[in-house]
């Protein structure tokens, strides 16, 4: 994990993230699933699902100011973190400078708006079948939470 001390909005904070730019797509580049009709309500596709995510200048929210996306590589210093890392990335964190930062899990990611989606390791196996696709997996257990049968034994 890297991280950077900044200034966000007049506030102090720290961002931090695994440093793994190839994969960050950005928050609006992303490919997700929609668990919904509403727009925030979705679970990103898992880092083990997708490619190589566009190189700097190349992502859907290009630049944040004269910031583009720092590395078509990973990064192993939080001082290359940028302003394009606080606003657009998706595998970077923002806590206040005295907590300590807990990296989202993008190979497994979790729901965006409803936590009850999020799927312990024990069910996501039950479900899994051989041939699931990650979004055919995410219809099921979103089928499953609106039927009141989702963590039933």
């Amino acid at each position: 994990m890297i991280s950077k001390r900044i200034t966000f909005f007049g506030q102090a904070a720290v961002i931090a993230c695994d440093g793994c730019c190839a994969k960050a797509w950005g928050i609006n580049g992303r490919p997700k699933t929609m668990l919904s009709e509403d727009p925030d309500d979705y679970v990103y596709v898992g880092d083990h699902a997708l490619g190589e995510a566009p190189p700097p200048g190349e992502t859907v929210g290009q630049s944040e100011g004269v910031d583009f996306k720092p590395s078509a590589t990973s990064l192993t210093e939080g001082e290359d973190m940028n302003r394009w890392c606080a606003r657009e990335c998706e595998r970077r964190v923002m806590v206040k400078p005295n907590e300590a930062p807990r990296l989202r899990d993008l190979e497994h990611p979790a729901a965006n708006k409803h936590p009850r989606y999020d799927v312990p390791t024990r069910e996501m196996s039950l479900l899994r079948m051989e041939n699931d696709t990650e979004s055919e997996l995410m219809r099921r257990m979103f089928a499953a939470a609106q039927r009141g049968t989702w963590g039933s034994r």
